[in-house]
């Protein structure tokens, strides 16, 4: 009976969300793009495109030094996310562990906080930069990190995770009955990593590249903090915004916007075209302990790499937080310590972090409760509508920060009907919806990947033993998919609380977030108080991943991956 009502209603349920969707996503995108057409004079009008793309301007090279650092980015990123997910997965070794959950850690750090770390690292002032000053007598820095490789260096460390983690799924879900076969045919290694193993990690690196390129189009923080001389779309925008030119920030936004969904589609595309098929006998290939010197000596090379680039920056974060501006200004390290830094924003900061998490903790309730309703509805509901839903609630992701930013700027300083009349920009409820808006993919995906590992007769069988179908959800499907809706919650909510390219365009003066706060720090080159609260922000993030690890059975890592 309770099945039989569902599928009655499921229709109208799938309408809904659709409706809602295309309510407060898609229309807020259409308002864009008409805006972008617009001008005092006429409408429909490419003026703006046309003054965007004018050689005799430079408004272009935001857009071409956007699409060359992604492209940079999928480059560096998997060069040092591959050798690390094949040497972790593929060899037995003493800290193998340590440095698996070593290789996470750039996720949880938002990205303008790991660009900071790295400007105190070796900015023209850092501490390597004295250090080698001091070694070789120099009088000025021998290099600069202010530009286009700054950018570089920090976007592979921040995204590199992203191909890691995709191509350690990718390697656990090999059947090692492949390679083993052709090895027994007389393959050498190099052609079997060629011909087999390779091939079989493309769905991997390409979801990876993919996050990568989405995540570099979108950041603004890196850029801004890095090379603020170097312009790019996400950092452009901002600055027509500032100018008050808001058409041609708008032009930008649907420009960057248009790049960004056509990498999506084309990746999209791609792995549908191929195929990854295994019909091995579904075993994962267990961890080798390394025989030979060379396994060694790579699996020391990239480790250590690895551990110097993620922990030095983090380590710059907490000792600059212990110290001031005046402690340390010429010398290498402190010349004192102090917590002066913490005592002050916990005393005047207070609000920035209240706010953060309450914007977070709102945001993320909505992605459970909507995306526990997507995944099901996906999961009981025909393919096509299936397609449908797994489309437009995949979208949000491929927006960047500065573009969903502007779309509802621009679309929610007017009153409308599904507002209930009421202007909703200025207030804290656009940041939940930015917030709900992007991040709702999350829980979609990791409750959906749960669901797929259910078998459908077991839900079945409960309703036909009389059980009701909401009987049935909480006792049976419920307690399948909690891992996911705790892995994508923590994935919702930390990326929430560290958002910056929205809540820079978005927030109202009375709702300052620990973001804008750190921005505000650093504008007044208050380094020891912008370290404190972002130490403050990655320890709560560390302390609330590791309790869910703790209450869940690591079900965070087991679902990322």
């Amino acid at each position: 009976m309770g099945l039989s009502i569902f599928k009655y209603y499921r229709t109208w349920f799938v309408l809904g969300l659709l409706a809602f969707i295309g309510i407060y996503l898609l229309y807020p995108q259409l308002e864009l793009i008409l805006f972008s057409l617009h001008t005092d004079d006429a409408f429909p009008t490419l003026h703006n495109y046309f003054e965007f793309f004018n050689p005799t301007r430079t408004y272009n090279q935001a857009l071409w030094h956007s699409l060359w650092l992604s492209g940079t980015a999928v480059v560096t990123t998997t060069c040092l996310g591959l050798p690390l997910a094949f040497i972790l997965t593929r060899f037995q070794f003493t800290g193998r562990t340590f440095f698996s959950t070593l290789a996470t850690l750039p996720m949880i750090m938002p990205p303008f906080l790991g660009a900071y770390a790295f400007h105190l690292l070796l900015g023209k002032s850092g501490v390597i930069t004295r250090i080698v000053m001091q070694l070789f007598n120099l009088h000025a820095a021998p290099w600069s990190i202010e530009g286009a490789q700054g950018i570089i260096l920090v976007q592979m460390i921040n995204f590199f995770p992203y191909i890691f983690l995709s191509v350690r799924g990718a390697f656990a879900n090999i059947d090692p009955s492949l390679e083993e076969a052709a090895r027994d045919l007389g393959a050498r290694k190099r052609l079997v990593m060629r011909t087999i193993t390779l091939p079989m990690l493309l769905p991997g690196i390409t979801a990876g590249a993919l996050l990568v390129f989405m995540n570099s189009m979108a950041d603004f923080g890196t850029p801004y903090v890095m090379a603020p001389n170097y312009p790019v779309l996400s950092t452009f925008i901002l600055q027509q915004k500032v100018l008050g030119d808001y058409p041609l920030a708008m032009t930008a936004a649907v420009i960057l916007m248009s790049f960004s969904l056509l990498y999506f589609f084309l990746n999209r595309f791609y792995v549908s075209r191929k195929h990854f098929g295994n019909s091995g006998k579904g075993v994962a290939a267990r961890p080798q302990p390394m025989d030979k010197p060379w396994q060694r000596w790579m699996c020391t090379i990239i480790c250590t790499i690895t551990f110097i680039l993620i922990f030095l920056p983090t380590s710059m974060l907490v000792m600059s937080s212990l110290t001031t501006t005046d402690q340390w200004t010429t010398t290498i390290f402190p010349t004192g310590w102090t917590i002066d830094n913490y005592v002050h924003i916990l005393a005047h900061a207070y609000d920035p972090i209240v706010n953060s998490f309450l914007l977070a903790g709102a945001a993320t309730i909505g992605n459970i409760l909507f995306g526990i309703v997507v995944a099901y509805l996906m999961h009981r509901t025909s393919k096509g509508a299936r397609g449908l839903l797994d489309l437009t609630t995949t979208l949000p992701y491929a927006l960047p920060g500065t573009v969903l930013g502007m779309s509802l700027l621009i679309t929610f300083t007017q009153p409308h009907w599904f507002t209930g009349g009421h202007i909703v920009a200025g207030s804290a409820l656009i940041l939940i919806l930015s917030y709900f808006t992007r991040h709702t993919p999350f829980v979609i995906q990791s409750v959906n990947a749960n669901l797929q590992q259910m078998d459908r007769h077991t839900e079945e069988a409960s309703q036909d033993l009389g059980a009701s179908w909401w009987y049935t959800f909480q006792n049976v499907v419920f307690p399948l998919i909690v891992p996911g809706i705790v892995t994508g919650a923590i994935m919702s909510f930390v990326t929430s609380i560290g958002e910056l390219s929205s809540t820079i365009l978005l927030y109202p003066p009375s709702w300052p977030t620990i973001s804008i706060a750190i921005v505000g720090f650093i504008n007044d080159f208050d380094i020891g108080r912008a370290a404190a609260l972002g130490v403050v922000q990655l320890a709560v993030v560390a302390m609330l991943i590791f309790g869910v690890n703790r209450l869940f059975g690591n079900a965070v890592n087991q679902a990322m991956d």
